[in-house]
Formats: C-alpha cells, structure tokens, sequence
C-alpha cells in the first residue's frame, strides 16, 4: 500500500522512494525478528523484562516494604525499615511522675543539660520523669511502645547523640505532637520483670545506659559492661 502511494507521488526514478521502501522493509524484517526474539527467549530473560517494567510502572513504596517484612518475618530488620521510611509516631499519653534507678540503685537525675546516675534516697524534683507514649500504624519490634523521657514539670526532653556519648536535655516549647522514626526524642520502651530497657530508635541496637563507675553521665551503649537496665516505678 505504502509503495503505491509513493509510486503515486514520486517518479519511478526517484532515489527517495527506493530509499524509503528499503528502510520499511528493513523496519518491518527487525519488528518480526524482536517478536520472534520474544517468542523464543528463556522464561528467565522474559523474568528480567516482566521485572524491570514493574519497577519502572509501580515504584517500591514504604507500605510494600512492610508487607513483605510482615509476610517472612515480622521483627526482621524493622527498625532499619522505619528508619529508612521515616515512619511518623503521634503523642498519645503521659505516664507521669516516675522515678528511674539503674541496676546499682543509683537515682537517674538531671545534672544541668544532661543526666547522672546519683546513689541517693531522697528524690528531687531533677530526679522525676514524665514518659511519653507514642503510636503509629506500622509493625514494631515486639510491639515495644515508643516513648520520650522529659523531666516532669518542664519540657526537657532526653536526646540522644550517638554511641558512648552522654544523653542531652533538650528544650522544646511543647510536647511534640508527631515524631519521625529516626527521631533523637524516641526510645522503645520494653519491660521485663522489674526492670526496663530503653533503646533509641534514631540509632538502633544502642540502649540508654550507665557506667559502673561512679559520677558517670548517663549515655548510649549496645549493652555490658554498660548497666541497661531500669527500674521505672511512681514516685
């Protein structure tokens, strides 16, 4: 059909349409070979295709993510997950006035900007915490409640800074109504008996700790010879 109009249109001596004829006949000829191509390649190859094409239509989202976390195994690799996500935790209630001990039954207080583990009886208004809870739809580690730690009666939030470095005390004018997961503020709180533990989700695997020694500023670890563990009780 298409060499009948430009027969119609051309010359028969006319270079451009015996070029043009020529480059559809060398299109349709490579059109049939990629089909049959297709037709034969392996199962793996048309894999790879039917792979790349819904990478490319349908991006990866956080939520697949999770399912598929969920699907094989619930807690692995969850907190890097969120962290990667940045899963949004809401405030939903206060646990108030609570006194924290370490394992030496040392009082955790505030000394200034920062924490101390101070063998004393009496508690001080620096040594009495509010903990807040925090919720989100997504899968947590052992259904661990999220929470921060503030110095009741105040808006001085524990931070964490990172491996082996002391916790500081941060001033916020209002108690953060969302927080990311990778949020500084944000500690799983888990209960075990008596005591409790307190991991930082901005820098998973590290724990709120104190030192053995005495006059140590309370900080980061992955665990011993680090103390990790809490008692949480009302004042």
């Amino acid at each position: 059909m298409l060499k009948m109009i430009l027969d119609s249109f051309y010359t028969n001596s006319s270079p451009y349409q015996e070029e043009s004829c020529t480059k559809l006949e060398i299109s349709e000829k490579t059109h049939q070979l990629n089909s049959q191509d297709l037709v034969d390649a392996p199962v793996s190859e048309k894999k790879k295709g039917k792979k790349k094409e819904i990478s490319e239509s349908n991006p990866i989202t956080s939520d697949y993510l999770f399912n598929v976390s969920s699907n094989s195994d619930k807690d692995k690799d969850v907190n890097k997950l969120m962290a990667a996500s940045k899963v949004k935790y809401t405030f939903n209630s206060y646990v108030t006035n609570q006194t924290i001990s370490d394992q030496d039954n040392r009082s955790i207080l505030q000394i200034q900007n920062h924490l101390r583990a101070v063998p004393i009886q009496n508690i001080t208004p620096e040594g009495v915490f509010d903990i807040g809870r925090y919720v989100t739809l997504q899968p947590a580690p052992n259904n661990r409640m999220a929470s921060t730690i503030k110095i009741a009666n105040t808006q001085l939030f524990v931070t964490a800074k990172g491996e082996n470095k002391p916790v500081e005390l941060q001033e916020f004018p209002n108690t953060p109504t969302t927080l990311d997961s990778n949020s500084p503020l944000l500690f799983y709180w888990t209960t075990e008996g008596n005591y409790s533990t307190f991991t930082s989700l901005a820098y998973p695997g590290l724990l709120l700790a104190t030192d053995v020694k005495e006059d140590e500023l309370v900080f980061l670890a992955k665990g011993l010879p680090a103390l990790t563990a809490f008692l949480v009780v009302d004042q």
